[in-house]
């Protein structure tokens, strides 16, 4: 049975967490495989970050009118883009951590030091920009590109009234509440990884894992409110909806450490847990993929409203220059 004391922080061997080690010194053939295939899945989903990240880049974070390239609020995907490039770089450090059944880790005192904490980091970060991404899915997507245009029009003339001041500090404060658990998973974190009594790392090990779940809890949410929001005409279809949910809940799995996938579920059946930990790890490939469909049906439902409406603005400031 695997133990947390073994993650004395001055004296890191291994990268426990992340290898598939078998509790029998026979199966060395089957903890390879395992380790291969991880390892195979994680660089896999590298691939696929990569070429989400490039694609976002090119085609769909912003629109071209008059020859010119411009980037609506409502067109902007900057916050998928981070997620893309988190998310793909975590899974390069975990396919490094696999690609040889940890012998390199369990060599050298220094790379586990680093990619332990380097990784989880990352995690955070990527929770962190996924959340944010879907606030601002939320926040600027839920109607068609007219109806967000005329409301923010609203707000700057509203701007000096109580109801528009708290609204724009409840907007704030959801922000804050994602940014404000990050920096606590991080504190956590740095509060596990220094410590040196062996009885507290347990329980600090849970506080952390206990604050990244908070940001995943986070998340769940604020796809539940996007999925249920009334769809207006122009709001995004249904479709989309239901591929925003998927995708979520395909993020979940891998966000249960191996050694809980291998002592704590399917006792006894025929997944094991660290296969059914690859699996989590194989979701992440069709999760990105769905979260690249819901970016391009978005961005194609807004993109010819935020053309026209650029083409407006241009015409605008061309007539009141000629009127001076």
């Amino acid at each position: 049975m695997y133990k947390l004391c073994h993650l004395s922080t001055k004296n890191i061997s291994s990268l426990t967490f992340y290898l598939l080690n078998t509790t029998s010194t026979d199966n060395s053939a089957k903890e390879n495989t395992l380790c291969n295939i991880n390892a195979g899945i994680n660089f896999a989903l590298f691939g696929i970050c990569t070429i989400s990240l490039i694609l976002t880049c090119w085609k769909f974070n912003s629109i071209t009118v008059l020859n010119i390239r411009v980037r609506p609020t409502a067109i902007s995907n900057i916050l998928w883009i981070f997620y893309f490039s988190i998310l793909g770089i975590r899974s390069m450090i975990l396919g490094i951590a696999y690609i040889d059944n940890g012998h390199i880790l369990e060599e050298n005192t220094v790379i586990p030091k680093i990619l332990f904490p380097t990784e989880n980091v990352f995690k955070i970060l990527e929770v962190l920009f996924l959340s944010w991404a879907l606030e601002y899915q939320r926040k600027h997507r839920s109607r068609g590109f007219i109806q967000d245009e005329l409301e923010q029009f609203n707000d700057r003339t509203d701007e000096s009234s109580k109801s528009f001041r708290l609204s724009k500090k409840v907007l704030k404060t959801t922000y804050n509440i994602f940014t404000a658990q990050a920096v606590l998973c991080l504190a956590s974190l740095a509060v596990f990884l220094l410590e040196n009594k062996k009885d507290k790392i347990e329980y600090l090990y849970w506080t952390f894992h206990g604050c990244v779940w908070s940001l995943c809890i986070s998340c769940i949410v604020l796809m539940f409110v996007i999925v249920l929001h009334r769809t207006i005409d122009e709001g995004p279809s249904i479709l989309t909806k239901v591929f925003l949910f998927f995708g979520v809940v395909l993020t979940l799995p891998a966000d249960i450490p191996l050694f809980i996938w291998k002592q704590c579920m399917f006792q006894g059946l025929l997944l094991p847990g660290p296969v059914c930990y690859i699996t989590a790890q194989a979701l992440l490939i069709i999760a990105v993929v769905v979260f690249m469909a819901v970016l391009m049906r978005e961005f194609h439902r807004l993109k010819e409203e935020a053309q026209w409406n650029v083409i407006d603005q241009a015409e605008s400031y061309y007539n009141i220059t000629e009127s001076m």
